[in-house]
C-alpha cells in the first residue's frame, strides 16, 4: 500500500498547521518544508524524528507508527517554533 503523506511548513514564528492530525498506528511521510531563509532542524523526540533542513529546501521524513495521542514537533533552532502532531 502507498504510505500516507502529510505536509508540514516551518515558517519563521509557527509551523503550519500548527496541529496536524495523522492516524494512529500507522507509518506516514511527513514532508516537512523550510519556508523560512534560515537552516531549521525539525525535531520531536516523542516520534524520534530529526532532521535539518536548508532554507527553502524539503525534506520527506518517515514516521513510524504513533500511539494515539499528541506529540510536540519543534524547531530545534528556533524553539519558539513548535506545533504539535495529533495521532488519532
Amino acid at each position: 500500500a502507498d504510505t500516507l503523506s502529510f505536509d508540514l511548513k516551518i515558517l519563521d514564528d509557527r509551523l503550519e498547521p500548527a496541529e496536524l492530525r495523522i492516524p494512529a498506528n500507522t507509518a506516514i511521510d511527513l514532508k516537512v518544508t523550510n519556508g523560512t531563509a534560515a537552516a531549521a532542524e525539525i525535531e520531536s523526540d516523542d516520534l524520534r524524528v530529526e532532521k535539518v533542513i536548508p532554507a527553502g529546501e524539503t525534506a520527506t521524513l518517515r514516521v513510524r507508527p504513533a500511539k494515539p495521542g499528541q506529540y510536540k514537533v519543534v524547531n530545534e533552532f528556533k524553539e519558539s517554533v513548535s506545533g504539535v502532531i495529533v495521532a488519532e
